[in-house]
C-alpha cells in the first residue's frame, strides 16, 4: 500500500509533464485537497495504520531489495545453463506447477531466460524494442493535442511494461490485455487522426 501511494505521485507528475498539462494543474488542485483530507481523516481514524505500511514497506526492502532480486535470479537463471532455447515454456511459471515440476522464479527477465533461452530472451527484447519505439514514431506523427495526450498515456505504459523487472505483466491478465489493446490503438492514431481530418473536411 505505502509503496502505492508513493508511486502514484511520481507517475501523476511524470504524465503530467509528458502530456503538457502541467500548465492545468491547478485543475487538480481541488482534487489534490480533497484526497489529503481523506487521507487525514483515515490516518486520524486509525493513527497506526500509516506507521504499519510504512514499517511493512521498509522491512521488505532490507529484507530483499529489488535490485538484488533481480541480479540473484538471473545468476540463478545462468546457473541453470538454459542455453540459447531453455528449459521450456511454463518450467518457472507457477500456474502450471499442476502439469510438472516448476521453478518459483518472481522475476519476469530471468523466467524468460529459464524458460526460452538467451535466445528467446533477446528475441522478446527485440519485439517489444521494437514495438516501443513504433508506437512512440505513431503518437509523434500525431498533430490534434488529445489525440497526443492519450498517445504519450498509452505509450507510457508500453514502455513500463515492455521492460518491467519485476512480477510478470505480460504473462498475466489484464495487464497483458491491456498492452496489446493500447499498443494497437496506438499504431492506429494517425489514421484516427485522418478520418477526423477527413470527416471535418467533408462538414
Amino acid at each position: 500500500m505505502f509503496s502505492i501511494l508513493a508511486l502514484v505521485p511520481v507517475f501523476i507528475g511524470v504524465l503530467l509533464v509528458l502530456t503538457g498539462k502541467v500548465g492545468n494543474f491547478r485543475k487538480f488542485i481541488p482534487i489534490a485537497m480533497a484526497l489529503a483530507i481523506l487521507l487525514g481523516v483515515l490516518v486520524t481514524v486509525n493513527s497506526g495504520l500509516l506507521q504499519e505500511r510504512i514499517n511493512s514497506f521498509v522491512s521488505r526492502w532490507h529484507y530483499s531489495p529489488p535490485p538484488t532480486l533481480i541480479g540473484q535470479q538471473f545468476h540463478w537463471a545462468f546457473r541453470q545453463q538454459p542455453g540459447l532455447f531453455g528449459k521450456g515454456l511454463g518450467r518457472a511459471t507457477s500456474i502450471t506447477r499442476h502439469l510438472g515440476p516448476t521453478k518459483l522464479v518472481t522475476t519476469f527477465h530471468p523466467k524468460l531466460l529459464y524458460e526460452i533461452g538467451l535466445l528467446g530472451c533477446l528475441a522478446f527484447l527485440v519485439i517489444v524494442t521494437s514495438l516501443t519505439f513504433l508506437t512512440f514514431k505513431a503518437y509523434c506523427c500525431v498533430r490534434d493535442k488529445n489525440l497526443r495526450v492519450v498517445g504519450v498515456s498509452f505509450w507510457s505504459l508500453i514502455l513500463l511494461l515492455s521492460y518491467c523487472p519485476h512480477g510478470y505483466p505480460l504473462d498475466l491478465n489484464p495487464a497483458a490485455v491491456y498492452y496489446w489493446f493500447f499498443a494497437g490503438v496506438t499504431l492506429k492514431l494517425p489514421e484516427i487522426e485522418q478520418g477526423e481530418n477527413n470527416i471535418n473536411n467533408q462538414s
